[in-house]
């Protein structure tokens, strides 16, 4: 695995993205004013994010990315449109990414389970390592039995079953499953998307703990709470650790908002960056506080 996808950090690094592939953005600093969508004729900056495009004058200057599998993103209804990542997938990643917004127009996932993940850390999720790892297995098994009903099967079932094989050889990353569904949403907001019958019996798949850079902040939340495009670049890197950089492109708008934000905020007054890797601890010393009575002192403001 490429290490630079996976480093941690330090609070006083300015660049995080340093040693990503990502194209130059720097003419996104020039853009003075608002044009008009090609498609909703409404005025937009950057791209539109109601018809998931970019502004038409610049298009050309931004990245595609190909996917090696489908993603649906479940967007809930009250997060803001202008400050959702998740459009920044459907404009550079046109042809595998589809945005749904929830309540109103939800998938119905219940029928093709088994080719489907969702990423969320719920208690029964598994790694992306385990999901392949046990998918692997029963594919091994699965090939076998078609060997071994060559023998005795008709040639046109047979011919069938070395069609399914090839197909699964021919992708440039062989996966066990042909979409993965995100939830763009806030945690509180992420619970009731889950409850719906349409998503929740998916299996879950629980990333990498990776520390989040997103500007926005979300109380109790700890640090490795990624924004919705972080995720789906996690989520690639680790289906694909030797890509070279192939997906990076997928940040080109964030990294830009990002040194934006940094222009006008210090890192250290961004409260999205003070938030822990790991809550657990200050959970427990709390709970063990509320049991004996006891209440910590306030700092000092001096």
């Amino acid at each position: 695995m490429n290490p630079k996808y996976y480093r941690i950090y330090d609070n006083s690094v300015e660049n995080p993205f340093e040693n990503y592939t990502i194209d130059n953005n720097s003419f996104l600093d020039e853009l003075v004013g608002r044009t008009l969508c090609s498609k909703c004729k409404r005025s937009r900056k950057y791209f539109c994010y109601t018809c998931y495009r970019p502004m038409p004058e610049f298009a050309h200057k931004v990245p595609k990315v190909k996917l090696p599998f489908k993603i649906d993103i479940i967007k809930h209804e009250r997060e803001l449109e202008g400050k959702a990542t998740s459009v920044h997938a459907a404009i550079i990643a046109p042809d595998d990414v589809t945005v749904y917004m929830y309540p109103h127009n939800v998938p119905d996932y219940s029928k093709n389970n088994e080719k489907t993940i969702l990423i969320y850390p719920s208690k029964n999720s598994m790694s992306i390592d385990e999901f392949i790892a046990q998918h692997t297995a029963n594919a091994t098994s699965t090939s076998s039995q078609c060997e071994e009903a060559n023998v005795r099967t008709p040639p046109e079932e047979t011919a069938s079953c070395q069609e399914k094989e090839s197909e699964r050889k021919s992708c440039d990353v062989p996966v066990p499953f042909e979409k993965a569904v995100f939830i763009d949403a806030t945690w509180p907001q992420s619970r009731s998307i889950m409850s719906k019958a349409a998503v929740k019996n998916l299996p879950c798949i629980t990333l990498r703990k990776r520390m989040s850079f997103f500007w926005r902040h979300q109380k109790n939340s700890p640090r490795w709470y990624l924004a919705t495009i972080e995720a789906i670049h996690q989520l690639l890197n680790e289906v694909d650790p030797n890509n070279n950089g192939r997906y990076d492109n997928l940040l080109f708008y964030f990294e830009f908002m990002y040194r934006k934000i940094h222009t006008l905020y210090s890192y250290d007054t961004l409260l999205a960056y003070k938030r822990k890797m790991d809550l657990s601890s200050e959970k427990e010393e709390e709970k063990a506080n509320k049991s004996t009575g006891h209440v910590p002192p306030k700092p000092s403001s001096a």
